[in-house]
């Protein structure tokens, strides 16, 4: 993904055409194969545990970070557009992009935290009471 930042790619697909409609596919199919390994998608189950999961998207989300950083913090623009809208882009990649990700990490660590509870429970539905 992060390919799609670099401005000679960028260059590339940003204009109509087959290069600009081949790489929105290639995001889109990207974008499936990566939430599939977050998210199970019945009859499949996700092959990560809750853990797995959260440092997936822990470090899913760093990456980004580190490209808003760049792009935001730049003294010269990458693309062909004023220094203000990268910074402006580089904020949207951010914050918002990043927040999706913390909302399913959070659910992800709660998960994870309340396996055990689940268990603990489940075995003591299976124990025959005494009486």
């Amino acid at each position: 993904m992060l390919l799609a930042y670099l401005p000679a790619v960028y260059r590339t697909t940003a204009n109509p055409g087959l290069p600009r409609e081949l790489a929105q596919f290639l995001l889109l199919g990207l974008a499936c194969f990566f939430w599939s390994q977050v998210i199970a998608q019945p009859p499949a189950h996700c092959q990560l545990s809750h853990l797995g999961r959260a440092v997936y998207l822990f470090l899913s989300s760093a990456q980004l970070r580190v490209l808003g950083v760049i792009l935001g913090f730049a003294s010269a623009p990458f693309y062909g557009v004023r220094l203000v809208d990268q910074q402006i882009a580089a904020g949207i990649l951010m914050v918002p992009g990043v927040l999706t990700d913390l909302v399913v990490l959070t659910v992800c660590l709660y998960l994870w935290l309340g396996q055990d509870d689940r268990r603990q429970a489940g075995r003591q539905r299976l124990q025959p009471r005494a009486g």
